[in-house]
């Protein structure tokens, strides 16, 4: 079970640049943390350069999202004013899809002018979160998720990330206890369930499966008499029934 264990530790946390990175920019998005303690951390396991450049790329990572679903936010916004367009009748299409085209350039050319400044303003979004004071990182009463709602009207596009990252299930379920229907398999270290019950289960599964524990056993000289006087009696009985039928 250790070699085991130990293996599995080693794929999945083995090297911290192997770690998912979205685990990390979750630590970013939790308001006790933020930037800062990726940076210590990074700090206690590296050397200056390295934690320098580890703590850049997860920031530039965190930029990445948010130009991300800021531009499917511009999309969908698009959509729906392309869509809000009235038709009346089709003798006027053609005007109005000349109307519709003339504002479709229009804010295309809008957007292209303004691209610069909404990649700063992004970049200063992200700025100010992580420059605002960290919540008290003592609080054991402190509610994550009500804090992004809370502050979801001065954080728009963060917000929407940190829903989306925050929903992401960390515990799993093993792909053999999911879909086959044979034995199944208990992995404590994929799983959800408490250190205690997690002991239960592992020594009950270790009775259960254990060589010394034999289900069938040998009868005994008295069964073993029994036995063999009921197939005489049951031979006797075939054989009386054959002569009675010849």
């Amino acid at each position: 079970m250790a070699v085991a264990m130990k293996s599995k530790f080693h794929k999945y946390w083995g090297k911290i640049e192997d770690v998912n990175k979205l685990l990390i920019i979750a630590l970013v998005l939790d308001p006790r943390y933020k930037l800062d303690y990726v940076k210590f951390c990074f700090g206690e396991l590296f050397d200056e350069n390295k934690e320098s450049e580890m703590t850049y790329d997860i920031k530039k990572l965190l930029i990445k999202l948010y130009e991300f679903y800021n531009g499917v936010d511009n999309i969908s916004s698009s959509d729906q004013v392309s869509r809000s367009i009235p038709l009346e009748n089709d003798g006027d299409m053609g005007k109005v899809n000349e109307n519709v085209n003339f504002r479709l350039e229009r804010l295309k050319k809008f957007k292209k002018m303004k691209e610069k400044k909404d990649f700063v303003g992004l970049k200063n979004e992200v700025e100010s979160y992580l420059i605002e004071s960290d919540e008290n990182i003592d609080d054991d009463r402190f509610d994550l998720l009500n804090w992004w709602k809370v502050n979801c009207s001065k954080y728009k596009i963060l917000s929407r990330i940190a829903k989306d990252i925050f929903a992401i299930l960390v515990s799993t379920v093993a792909s053999e206890s999911a879909f086959l229907i044979g034995g199944r398999v208990l992995d404590p270290f994929r799983s959800s369930l408490s250190p205690k019950m997690v002991e239960i289960l592992i020594c009950l599964q270790n009775w259960f499966r254990s060589s010394n524990i034999c289900f069938d056993i040998a009868p005994s000289k008295y069964e073993m008499e029994f036995y063999e006087a009921l197939e005489k009696e049951i031979g006797m009985t075939t054989c009386s029934d054959d002569m009675v039928v010849g």
